[in-house]
């Protein structure tokens, strides 16, 4: 009996897997890698400019005070001004670095904008990383 619940455990465990690569294909993680330990789960990627802004804010909402420096932020990205990408590291300081390639000259305003956001984005992608961790650490304690 315990080793048919190993085994339905196992496909379970595979079933959470999947679950999760698909749902980072979703958010636009890309070079994901899960890690499972037996306490925790961690991962690593990386999230282009866009989709770091797709999982942080609502681009129509004016409401939030980043709103300024996001759209600037976007635009000088259309613009090829700059390319920016930020890689999720399983490291807990640090877990999230921004990286700026700045493809022609921006201006001081340009560069302020682009420091103001980059901060703020850090900051609210450390949290997402974290609620995402505990979400599918979660589907592990669920099948136990």
């Amino acid at each position: 009996m315990s080793l048919t619940f190993i085994k339905e455990n196992e496909w379970d465990n595979e079933n959470i897997e999947s679950r999760i690569d698909n749902e980072a294909q979703v958010l636009g993680i890309k070079d994901f890698i899960f890690y499972k330990g037996d306490i925790d789960v961690n991962f690593t990627g990386r999230l282009r400019l866009i989709d770091a802004i797709k999982i942080i804010y609502e681009l129509d909402d004016s409401g939030f005070n980043m709103h300024k420096e996001c759209k600037a932020v976007l635009s000088m990205s259309k613009d090829n001004k700059i390319d920016m990408f930020f890689t999720v590291n399983r490291k807990s300081s640090n877990c999230i670095a921004a990286s700026v390639k700045i493809n022609n000259v921006i201006t001081a305003d340009e560069n302020k904008n682009l420091n103001d956001f980059s901060d703020h984005i850090v900051l609210m992608l450390s949290i997402w990383k974290s609620a995402m961790i505990k979400r599918w650490n979660q589907y592990y304690l669920d099948t136990q």
